[in-house]
């Protein structure tokens, strides 16, 4: 068995802002969603500015795109290939696009889904989607078709799912939970309750799993980020209320990048921030 890992042995230093101020002559505007391709670099969906910018490991600007075909993007996933998925919160459509950028095609239309939020890709090539306002996650096929529903009647609005080794794991914000479901969908386990002690959350949003193969879990209201074992036992913390260096604004989104860093996107300080 292995020996917990005391909360001791893990520190989280603030390195850094990266998008923070002009990025492409335009502020961020509430960046939600943060993913990080094969090549190191960081893909934000500038929700309230209705695109996707691409910003290198050090926060230096490369594109943006998306402004005439996105509306209200929330989560983001990129694949093997580099092919970039967006959801929509705004008009409930999932949108697969080249690595360059451009729209390839409309992977689901909006007639299912209600305000998606997080997506993730299984290991079967699936996409896995927070289905927020109708409380559910949902497969879907890249060629649009819903596979399956799970989580009715036990979420009450999932924000963001991760999958990792066979699980699906997958924030709660209103039942301030996670949620870990097999990778069929059947119920696992949970963790967290709505508090503002070690372990316990406030509007948990973002997910990721460290290279240390820890979870990490954005709690929006308590504008900090939690870490755990994958089975839910408190590990560390770091951040605070504020607008400083390792300060946060309701975290939302959190991505690994291939060096070391962790990349936090900050929702109400409009900014990212590494932290190693």
């Amino acid at each position: 068995m292995k020996r917990a890992i005391d909360i001791k042995e893990r520190s989280f230093t603030p390195v850094r802002f990266i998008g923070k101020g002009n990025v492409d002559n335009k502020e961020l505007l509430n960046p939600w969603g943060v993913a990080v391709n094969n090549s190191n670099e960081v893909f934000v969906t500038d929700r309230s500015n209705h695109r996707i910018v691409v910003l290198n490991e050090k926060g230096d600007f490369i594109r943006s795109f998306g402004e005439n075909l996105l509306n209200n993007p929330t989560g983001i996933c990129i694949d093997r290939d580099g092919r970039i998925f967006v959801a929509n919160k705004g008009n409930n459509k999932i949108l697969l696009l080249n690595p360059k950028g451009e729209y390839l095609r409309t992977i689901h239309k909006g007639r299912s889904l209600k305000q998606p939020r997080g997506i993730s890709l299984n290991g079967q090539g699936n996409l896995v989607v927070c289905d927020a306002e109708n409380q559910c996650i949902r497969f879907i096929s890249p060629e649009g078709a819903i596979l399956k529903t799970i989580g009715k009647g036990r979420l009450h609005m999932p924000l963001d799912c991760l999958c990792y080794q066979d699980q699906i794991f997958v924030s709660d914000i209103k039942a301030h939970l996670i949620q870990v479901y097999d990778s069929e969908g059947g119920f696992l386990y949970e963790f967290g309750r709505l508090e503002n002690e070690d372990g316990e959350l406030n509007g948990p949003t973002g997910l990721a799993v460290d290279k240390t193969g820890h979870l990490l879990v954005c709690s929006e209201n308590n504008h900090r980020v939690q870490v755990f074992a994958l089975d839910g036992k408190f590990v560390a913390k770091f951040g605070k209320c504020g607008g400083g260096l390792g300060q946060m604004h309701c975290p939302c989104s959190i991505s690994v990048l291939k060096g070391a860093g962790i990349i936090v996107a900050e929702l109400l300080n409009n900014r990212l921030q590494i932290f190693e």
